[in-house]
């Protein structure tokens, strides 16, 4: 009895070192093969072939660093590391380890690790995005990495929404008034959850009616105060979510009809 015990016991103890070995991502972000090429505000880190993408991203992300700063009020120092992989499959392993990535979604290719930017390269075979998208997603990801610096506990919904509202990232979708999600539901802090209730069509929007309705200068501000609407706006968060609303069902769902 008190073998099979033990051996029950060594078997259990096997299997988790075994699922924490392949679920733990890996500790060095750079591949064996990659190069750097440092910019004044980026480093970045990219396989050989991938020189021509690595170029693309740093000309982006230069043309969009002044314009995202003066939005959210903040001051870079240093640089920014960002590393470009060659495939997806590196990349979801070096964010999520050997189990992780066997589960990640087919969008997923870009991410940010506090204030650095991880991402699949551009010119990686396969993606459901396309080149331009990539260079959209390496903005987004940066942008990530500031909001992390002001902010680390930022609520997801805020912080996509930023995100993909200073990358351009608007997206074309046939919504209706019964898609759009709940004030609890826009509160999740669950990546999954957010995709699933449309957050990443819908996100974009409530930062453009925020920054059409309360101008820019609000923006960095509601990064640093993201419950005190009532402070910030002199609204409290639940009027201001039926000021979106009202703003999507007249902008986007009818959008010939004007504002008031």
């Amino acid at each position: 009895m008190r073998i099979k015990k033990r051996i029950t016991i060594i078997i259990v103890m096997t299997l988790f070192v075994m699922i924490t070995i392949f679920a733990l991502p890996s500790g060095d972000l750079k591949t064996k093969d990659m190069m750097l090429y440092v910019s004044d505000d980026f480093a970045v880190y990219f396989e050989p072939q991938d020189e021509k993408a690595a170029k693309d991203i740093i000309m982006t992300l230069e043309t969009k660093l002044d314009s995202v700063q003066r939005s959210l009020r903040y001051e870079k120092t240093g640089k920014t590391e960002i590393y470009i992989y060659p495939e997806q499959s590196v990349f979801h392993k070096k964010k999520y380890g050997l189990l992780g990535s066997m589960f990640a979604p087919e969008w997923y290719v870009g991410d940010h690790i506090k204030d650095k930017v991880i991402m699949t390269s551009p010119l990686s075979k396969g993606l459901v995005h396309s080149y331009e998208s990539m260079l959209k997603i390496a903005v987004h990801e940066y942008v990530h990495t500031v909001n992390y610096q002001i902010n680390p506990k930022l609520p997801l919904w805020i912080n996509e929404g930023i995100a993909m509202y200073l990358a351009g990232q608007r997206q074309t979708t046939d919504l209706s008034l019964t898609d759009i999600p709940s004030p609890d539901e826009i509160a999740t802090r669950n990546p999954l959850t957010f995709a699933a209730i449309g957050g990443y069509e819908l996100a974009y929007t409530y930062i453009e009616f925020f920054d059409q309705f309360f101008g820019r200068d609000k923006l960095g501000q509601l990064v640093r105060q993201p419950d005190d609407f009532e402070k910030l706006l002199g609204y409290c968060q639940e009027e201001v979510y039926y000021m979106w609303v009202s703003y999507l069902e007249h902008s986007y769902f009818h959008p010939e009809e004007v504002l008031l």
